[in-house]
C-alpha cells in the first residue's frame, strides 16, 4: 500500500451510537481525474482508534472498486477537524 494522506469528500451515516458507516466518497486522483467511489459496505470495518497530535482519529480500512479493479484504502477520520483523508491506497 501506498502512503497518499490527501482529503478527501465523505458522505457518511453517523448513528446514535456512535458508529460510522462509510457510504461514498470522492477524491481527486494523481492524473487530476476526480474519482467517486462507493466503498463495499461489508468490507469496511473500523481499523483501530488512534491518537495522533493528541487527536482522536478513527481509522477505517474499506474494499472498492475502481474501473473493474478491487482496491483497499485506509481512510481516517480527524474528529476534532472533522476532517477526512486516504491515508493509504492500492
Amino acid at each position: 500500500m501506498k502512503t497518499v494522506n490527501k482529503p478527501i469528500d465523505m458522505i457518511a451515516h453517523f448513528s446514535t451510537d456512535g458508529n460510522i458507516t462509510l457510504l461514498r466518497f470522492r477524491f481527486t486522483s494523481e492524473s487530476g481525474v476526480i474519482e467517486k467511489v462507493n466503498p463495499d459496505k461489508s468490507a469496511t470495518y473500523l481499523k483501530s482508534v488512534l491518537r495522533i497530535g493528541g487527536e482522536k482519529v478513527q481509522e477505517f480500512k474499506t474494499q472498492y472498486e475502481l474501473y473493474g479493479i478491487i482496491r483497499v484504502a485506509i481512510i481516517r477520520y480527524y474528529q476534532v477537524q472533522k476532517k477526512w483523508v486516504i491515508h493509504k491506497m492500492e
